[in-house]
């Protein structure tokens, strides 16, 4: 019975040890897939709804990328990517009104990027306008990124839409735009394509997500273990 017990903790401490490795492994969302349109969001800031698929409770976002039509814009303009969580109140069956800010990149030049197809990076490195060393908590597994572009050309502020859908991850088809602190969501017309922004985003699952995890696995060992000894009690 010792022997059972002592086996049972190996393969308890040894299946953790080999789980949570395993799941600490980034996940991705990926929509640049095929190019589709243009699409002119001028001055306004607007952008997604996306959602990672990898199954944990929450993630960390270690770098993120979107893709601008450039050549509409000048050296002298700017773009500005914020984050949002999705605590907001719901509107539609999928998509939740952007609630607390969780990152600004501020204003960053299109010095460089006012070419056709230019691909804003914003690694984590800590370096200013992108993401610092320990990504940014979206407090779950969903959040709303937004783009905004700013300077004498931003009503020519274009990025680019990209379909039929995500290759990882998941995107609900519409557009946020924030009007003046007013949160529309905006749908493309039917036969239009859907207001997927080209866009990536890589993240890590936060660590708490890891421990309840491991937990739930000790946990049930635990009780497999209690019950192997009961059994061998009664004999």
């Amino acid at each position: 019975m010792k022997t059972t017990c002592k086996a049972l903790k190996f393969l308890a401490a040894a299946s953790v040890s080999a789980l949570v490795p395993a799941l600490a492994q980034a996940d991705s969302y990926i929509n640049y897939t095929t190019y589709e349109a243009p699409f002119n969001i001028g001055g306004v800031e607007a952008g997604n709804e996306i959602a990672f698929n990898g199954g944990q409770a929450t993630y960390s976002v270690t770098n993120f990328s979107v893709q601008i039509s450039g050549s509409y814009l000048n050296a002298g303009d700017n773009i500005e990517i914020k984050f949002y969580g999705v605590t907001g109140p719901a509107s539609g069956p999928y998509a939740y009104t952007p609630g607390p800010e969780l990152f600004d990149s501020g204003l960053i030049s299109l010095t460089g990027l006012n070419t056709a197809g230019s691909i804003l990076d914003l690694p984590n490195d800590g370096a200013t306008g992108d993401l610092p060393t320990s990504g940014i908590n979206i407090g779950g597994s969903t959040f709303i990124f937004t783009v905004q572009f700013s300077g004498p050309d931003a009503a020519n502020g274009t990025v680019a839409l990209f379909g039929p859908a995500p290759t990882d991850g998941v995107n609900y088809s519409s557009a946020w735009e924030n009007n003046g602190g007013t949160w529309t969501l905006v749908t493309a017309p039917v036969g239009e394509q859907p207001y997927n922004f080209g866009a990536e985003a890589d993240a890590t699952p936060e660590p708490s997500s890891l421990a309840l995890f491991g937990l739930g696995g000790l946990a049930a060992l635990a009780f497999v273990a209690i019950n192997n000894k009961r059994r061998a009690a009664a004999r």
